[in-house]
């Protein structure tokens, strides 16, 4: 009957995402993949979030980046999606992964003059690591220190992600990609002595203890192998 305002997509996936989550994922994925999709013939920009769409062909006919759309893209990704809750003078957190989503990550939201990072994993049962403490929240784990700009992966697809609490480390690589891919996850931050490590990867699913590592290591880099959107998670504890 007209044309297609995508905004509407942001605002039905952030209803949907409490009550059925796979419709939040298709709604955001769907309308995301258009604009990547033949940007040619759509008249897009990858990345970018245009006007309204031909009602037909979902062909751009409005601006090619609208104002107001990223805005509305982010704020159902973070607070539907990633599960900050900033209603009251309290924040919570709840994570709501889709059912086949493995794992979920969040790095340096500003908030009230701090950065926010957290991660949800499925180990297999649900875990939190965040660097907030915050109130009245699922059950999580608190790691102060945010180390993300110290953690190295490589491989396009494989992101990264690191928190620190005292003496103990944890280490996520996380596989964006639709292939098991190999990369190598190093640390460049001041380490010394050995850890002991426990590593948990999606494609066995289950906790492994690995021999002790030396920091040299850790700063060579530990060769992991990660399934299709899945991911491996390195917890280390100093030992010496």
């Amino acid at each position: 009957l007209g044309g297609v305002w995508v905004g509407v997509s942001f605002w039905y996936a952030f209803a949907a995402a409490r009550y059925a989550p796979e419709r939040m994922v298709h709604a955001l994925s769907a309308s995301f993949r258009n604009y990547s999709t033949d940007p040619r013939r759509n008249n897009t920009v990858p990345g970018q979030f245009s006007e309204w769409l031909h009602g037909e062909t979902l062909v751009n006919q409005g601006m090619m980046l609208s104002p107001w759309y990223p805005p509305r893209y982010l704020w159902t990704a973070i607070e539907g999606v990633g599960g900050l809750d900033l209603q009251g003078s309290e924040v919570r957190l709840c994570p709501l992964m889709a059912p086949d989503w493995k794992w979920l990550a969040v790095h340096n939201v500003p908030l009230r003059g701090r950065w926010l990072s957290w991660l949800c994993v499925r180990t297999p049962e649900v875990r939190v690591y965040t660097n907030f403490q915050f109130r009245d929240s699922s059950s999580y784990l608190f790691y102060p220190e945010d180390v993300t700009s110290r953690v190295r992966a490589t491989g396009n697809e494989v992101c990264a992600l690191g928190l620190a609490h005292d003496s103990s480390l944890v280490l996520f690589a996380g596989n964006t990609g639709d292939r098991t891919v190999t990369s190598s996850v190093r640390y460049e931050g001041e380490l010394s002595g050995t850890y002991r490590l426990k590593v948990f990867d999606s494609l066995h699913s289950q906790w492994r203890e690995r021999d002790r590592v030396e920091a040299d290591e850790l700063r060579r880099g530990l060769v992991l192998e990660i399934e299709n959107k899945g991911f491996c998670l390195l917890d280390l504890r100093q030992e010496s």
